[in-house]
């Protein structure tokens, strides 16, 4: 990060204080200069539809130019004089004035830099601009018009004919100026250009790192390798700062949850969206269903899209439409493969999940010798022929009972929202429980109905998947299966920033001649938990906002909005967290059937003294690596190990099995 602090001091010394421009003041929406070519051959291909290659073209021409101009600055007209390639002399006109548009639109301020800027300004400093620039004079005033960027004298190259690199344009702007060199301070981020060469001259120099970002997750290999997620992190550096929130220091939670939404969850939101439009495109969708809870910000996200079809918020949750279900299918064998099961939980979520009351049952599972509060391995509570005989004698009848009600009322409020045709669903995933219920349920009542899934991630590993028409944006069986083993440690992070603001669905009822959902007490109705959703909600807030930007700018600021890179950061934030980031999400509660918080260790020192309890608080932390960075720093990359000791564990589970 620059040290403004000590920048502002160096200029208090000075009466002008002047700037570079590209990547000093201003920073294009790209990685790098050379892209704005890349951006603008898409745009030409398809205009004259042929296969261009403008941008090698373009970066040849200027090479060329200069070779001819020596120690001269060039100019957009010299560099288009000898562009070569497949173009004529109308054309060459045209993709003229397409590159500086996209130049005036993609240029933006300097977020760290801005600040310095505007100190100036409250010193009372005099301002130059002093650019090595090929582009014209009148364009960069238009950009900085644009920018709200005000200066006393403006110096560019491609109009003066001269270059900061070889000490001419500083000369010229001393004797334009009538100044001396002990009266002017410089900065810039070329070194050569911006320090050695004003340095040498008696001009004292600041040189600032052109790599600085504002960034709080940066995956820096694959920054190096992808130009797509080069420039998802330029535009983000670009843009963060230019909302209510401090995208700079991220000091406050809110500050700091606001940024990471814009950073983390906006680009898969973004991408998942564009994605559902155009699979709802592909597939020949008729109506679009957006299922409660998760689905409430996935909709608002939907219709910020143009071009899309109408959508429906159906409430809906696991247990509206998988307990409706159950009648259909009675047995513990049935219901195990009906309904998602963690590893362990207890008699009383059991009864919870399948729509009954628990305590209603608590005598009968007492005298059978079972508490509904102890933990229990589920794969063994299915085989217990104690537990089978009281659901067979005890829950059965009530199950189907109670199934059947809900059934009725599902059914009504399908034809109340016109729940027909070529339909899709959309939802976070992970297993498909909720589309295979629903498709038992329309199949049983005989309405037609094809339903569609798509989602934000699918577990390759469902056996749901075989059996329905399904998609998952981020991963599913049939695509970047790696990424749903990635997902799992942080899912509860995931989970939680998709929180609506109204509790689950638990079920129908009838009022005034409609049917109505059933809501559950909403978990952040409560003033202990009110500051996690504080936390949510400016996570989704940035999201959004991070949406708004980029369809602001999405016809000039081109890229694939591939799900490998927009993911990058939520890996990166789950997977390889700051101390700031594990602390932050860290504390926030995750309210399910229990309340705990993500990953909030003990004080260290009862670890040295009781290892087996730090043991025990990593196996039952909801975020490992979170958990890990917290109580031992970043220096170590837990999750490759994790993972690998995983894949170990998975292999000999299996292994065992086919023995």
């Amino acid at each position: 990060m620059i040290d403004i602090k000590k920048i502002k001091e160096e200029i208090s010394k000075y009466n002008v204080i002047s700037f570079d421009l590209f990547d000093t003041l201003i920073k294009r929406d790209c990685y790098q200069p050379t892209e704005i070519f890349y951006f603008i051959e898409q745009k030409i291909d398809q205009e004259f539809g042929r296969k261009s290659k403008f941008s090698i073209e373009r970066m040849k021409a200027e090479i060329g130019a200069r070779k001819k101009a020596k120690a001269k600055e060039v100019t957009m007209e010299e560099i288009y004089n000898v562009l070569t390639g497949a173009f004529s002399d109308s054309e060459k006109n045209l993709i003229r004035h397409i590159e500086e548009e996209y130049e005036y639109n993609l240029c933006q301020w300097n977020p760290l830099i801005k600040q310095v800027y505007d100190y100036c300004v409250e010193e009372g400093k005099r301002i130059f601009i002093v650019t090595d620039i090929y582009l014209p004079e009148e364009l960069i005033q238009q950009i900085l018009l644009k920018l709200n960027i005000f200066y006393d004298k403006l110096f560019v190259s491609s109009t003066i004919g001269k270059m900061k690199q070889n000490g001419s344009l500083f000369q010229y702007v001393l004797n334009e100026s009538k100044i001396t060199p002990d009266n002017i301070l410089h900065i810039g981020d070329n070194k050569k250009s911006d320090y050695l060469i004003p340095k040498k001259m008696g001009i004292n120099a600041i040189l600032i790192s052109k790599d600085s970002k504002i960034n709080l997750y940066y995956n820096e290999k694959l920054y190096r390798k992808s130009f797509d997620y080069a420039n998802l992190c330029s535009f983000i550096n670009n843009h963060a700062n230019t909302h209510s929130w401090d995208a700079i220091y991220t000091d406050t939670s809110f500050d700091f949850f606001s940024e990471t939404g814009y950073e983390v969850q906006g680009p898969v939101l973004y991408g998942y969206v564009n994605w559902l439009r155009e699979q709802f495109r592909l597939d020949g969708i008729e109506k679009v269903f957006f299922l409660s809870r998760d689905g409430q910000l996935m909709q608002k996200a939907y219709e910020k899209l143009t071009d899309i079809l109408p959508s429906t918020y159906m409430y809906a949750s696991r247990k509206a439409l998988i307990i409706p279900s159950l009648w259909m299918t009675s047995s513990i064998s049935e219901i195990r493969e009906a309904i998602f099961w963690g590893r362990r939980g207890t008699i009383r979520d059991f009864l919870k999940k399948i729509g009954l009351n628990p305590t209603e049952f608590e005598k009968d599972f007492a005298i059978a010798g079972f508490s509904l509060v102890d933990d229990c391995e589920y794969s063994d509570l299915w085989q217990n022929p104690d537990f089978i005989e009281v659901f067979e004698k005890k829950l059965k009848q009530k199950m189907i009972v109670n199934s059947r009600q809900m059934y009725d009322l599902l059914l009504r409020y399908l034809k109340q929202i016109n729940f027909s045709g070529k339909v899709a669903v959309v939802d976070i995933g992970w297993y498909g429980h909720m589309q295979n219920a629903l498709e038992k349920v329309i199949k049983a009542a005989n309405i037609s109905a094809e339903i569609h899934g798509y989602y934000l991630g699918l577990r390759p590993e469902s056996p749901l998947l075989d059996h329905m028409e399904a998609k998952g944006y981020l991963f599913d069986k049939d695509k970047y299966d790696n990424f749903s083993m990635m997902e799992v440690p942080f899912n509860s992070i995931v989970e939680m920033l998709f929180t609506a603001n109204h509790g689950t669905t638990k079920g129908y009822k009838e009022e005034n001649g409609n049917i109505e959902p059933i809501f559950a007490q909403w978990e952040y109705d409560n003033v202990v938990y009110k500051k996690d959703y504080d936390a949510i909600r400016a996570c989704q807030e940035g999201a959004l906002a991070f949406i708004d930007d980029m369809l602001t700018e999405k016809k000039y600021f081109l890229f694939k909005a591939d799900s490998i890179i927009m993911f990058a950061n939520w890996l990166k934030l789950g997977r390889f967290p700051s101390i700031k980031a594990a602390t932050y999400f860290g504390n926030l509660h995750f309210l399910d059937d229990s309340v705990k918080s993500i990953a909030k260790p003990r004080l260290k020192f009862k670890y040295l003294l009781y290892p087996c309890i730090l043991l025990c608080d990593f196996r039952d932390s909801l975020w490992r690596m979170g958990f890990l960075t917290r109580v031992f720093g970043t220096w170590f990359p837990y999750a490759l190990y994790y993972e690998r000791m995983k894949n170990i564990y998975m292999l000999l589970i299996k292994t065992l099995h086919k023995r």
